[in-house]
């Protein structure tokens, strides 16, 4: 037992097992080099860790010097000098990378169908130009990785998707700090589109996924031809999963391939149900329901209750097999009860839409059957009957759908009701929305909003809701109440003819998800242009990026009413 306690505190007492705490590295080196070498050195993170020995932290120090030429290396320092000391548990390194490798010359080669023709060698001109390293930069393993990486993802995009790099070089010179970089690509076969090529539909006919298809065949490759496909398909409704991809062994001088679709029906029922509050409509609640077999295979419904404080509704929806072209019909039902600034409003609709949805650009031509009763101040104020004709065009580039930065979209619409179609009266109308974002420095984004409406007619009286324009609210001029922007009547505020609003605001990122605005809105809504004047309103609010989309809380003063007011709402209207 004795020899075993001795034995113990020999070990112990050995220098080189002592607790990792007594041990500490002293790094001199540039600042621009000091950080990625305490990132990506061995050495640091084993300093935590207390059981580190001695005899570890020796070979630790020992390995420095190639960890460090190492790293360096990826950074463009070839010659660095060295010198490390050893002071017991404290290891000094002293680093002087030297001067950088910067880039001399780029060679980039190609071969293959690439160099067959004057469209193919402008192509092979275009990649050349766009590659990103350039002579006189420094010499960045992780920036040359990245550049060879960006060279063949673009060069996969259109036309030579199985284009493989045979070799790369990075030729080094420490002598006189210069690399020169090389690459060789062979492009392959240039690549057409075959025909379609479907698997995975069960119950659902082949209609859905051919008259999603825009892509022709013969027509030459581009990858976003696929991506729009697949994302056009995601969209639909009709499936749980899709893959749109092309088969990667291209054999030939000119190939022609099948456009392989796999998909997954989504042939469930969903039921759902939700509570929410909204400053524009109060508190209320919701229901769902879902059903992607109804009546025939390739019929989709979606029916809705929606009961708020201000607004009631139940709604039905049935979508249509698809046409070719990319054209969804659709039909709609709904009743809605609602009361707003003292105006009582029932109404029924029957509707038939034609839907062309794009990946950036969708439109729409709908035809709507009207028959309202309205109550203005509890006294009847008679019914309408009306079946207004509309086309809707929708531009949306943005960098994020969710919560953009830059980027705009764009609706326009035009529409009316000819008092031939059983319409009690004729009216044309024009409406015109659009979203700037435009990116300021890292941080902050400007946001310029637009609207403008106008419906030409003999009696508004005679126009469904629908067609005509309130303001004043969350999604439009902040600081005042929802719909309180509009033409007096009765006691009542109801929709008027002619609308305008603009609005221009600042959101800056705080922390995490959050960001700051601030914001001005102007606008009003008239029956007569000459009445016309601009309801102001400013403030302040807060933005959260949640899974749902951006929930907003905004504080905004409206001078006409010479009132705060706090505004709640998710998300952006496009």
């Amino acid at each position: 037992m004795l020899k075993i306690l001795i034995a113990l505190l020999v070990i112990l007492c050995l220098p080189g097992l002592a607790r990792a705490d007594n041990f500490a590295v002293a790094l001199n080196a540039p600042a621009e080099v000091k950080a990625v070498l305490e990132s990506n050195m061995g050495i640091f993170p084993e300093l935590q860790d207390e059981t580190l020995s001695g005899f570890r932290f020796d070979f630790l120090v020992r390995r420095a010097t190639d960890d460090i030429r190492a790293i360096l290396m990826t950074e463009g320092y070839f010659s660095p000098t060295i010198d490390i000391r050893l002071d017991e548990r404290l290891a000094h390194i002293d680093v002087d990378p030297g001067l950088p490798s910067r880039i001399s010359d780029v060679h980039i080669e190609f071969q293959g169908a690439i160099l067959d023709d004057a469209s193919c060698l402008a192509r092979k001109q275009a990649l050349t130009d766009s590659f990103p390293l350039r002579p006189g930069l420094q010499f960045r393993d992780a920036e040359w990785v990245k550049a060879k990486e960006s060279l063949m993802l673009e060069i996969h995009s259109e036309r030579f998707p199985a284009a493989k790099l045979l070799s790369s070089q990075a030729m080094v010179d420490p002598e006189t700090q210069k690399v020169v970089l090389s690459l060789l690509i062979d492009s392959g076969s240039v690549v057409q589109f075959g025909e379609l090529d479907i698997e995975g539909l069960k119950r659902l006919p082949a209609s859905i996924v051919t008259g999603a298809n825009r892509i022709v065949p013969g027509s030459l490759y581009r990858e976003r031809d696929l991506n729009e496909f697949q994302s056009r398909l995601q969209l639909s409704g009709y499936f749980r999963s899709v893959f749109v991809t092309i088969p990667t062994d291209v054999q030939g001088d000119s190939a022609q391939v099948p456009v392989r679709v796999s998909v997954v029906e989504s042939l469930a029922r969903r039921v759902g149900l939700g509570v929410g509050y909204s400053t524009d409509m109060g508190a209320g609640v919701e229901a769902r329901y879902e059903d992607n077999l109804t009546i025939k295979p390739g019929w989709r419904s979606r029916s809705s209750l929606k009961l708020y404080q201000r607004e009631q509704s139940v709604q039905g929806e049935l979508f249509l097999t698809p046409l070719p072209g990319g054209l969804s019909p659709r039909l709609d039902a709904r009743i809605r009860n609602s009361d707003i600034q003292n105006d009582h409003t029932y109404s029924g609709m029957l509707g038939a839409r034609l839907i062309h949805a794009g990946f950036d650009t969708e439109w729409h031509v709908s035809a709507e059957l009207y028959k309202e009763r309205k109550e203005l101040s509890n006294q009847l104020e008679g019914d309408l009957i009306s079946l207004p004709i509309n086309f809707s065009w929708t531009r949306r580039v943005l960098d994020n759908p969710l919560f953009p930065r830059k980027g705009y979209s764009l609706n326009l619409q035009a529409g009316g009701a000819p008092e031939e179609l059983i319409s009690d009266s004729r009216f044309l109308r024009v409406y015109g929305k659009s979203n700037l974002f435009w990116p300021v420095g890292k941080q902050g984004t400007l946001i310029l909003k637009g609207e403008l409406g106008a419906v030409e007619t003999e009696n508004s009286h005679y126009v469904p809701d629908d067609y005509l324009f309130r303001a004043g609210g969350t999604q439009s001029v902040r600081g005042y109440e929802y719909g309180s922007l509009g033409v007096e009547q009765n006691g009542a505020i109801v929709p008027g003819q002619y609308m305008a609003v603009a609005s221009m605001e600042y959101m800056h990122h705080v922390k995490d998800d959050w960001y700051a605005a601030i914001f001005y809105d102007a606008g009003n809504v008239v029956n007569h242009w000459q009445n016309f004047s601009w309801a102001q309103g400013y403030g302040v609010g807060v933005r959260w990026k949640s899974p749902l989309g951006s929930l907003n809380a905004d504080l905004a003063y409206g001078e006409k009413d010479q009132g705060l007011r706090l505004h709640l709402s998710v998300g952006l209207s496009f």
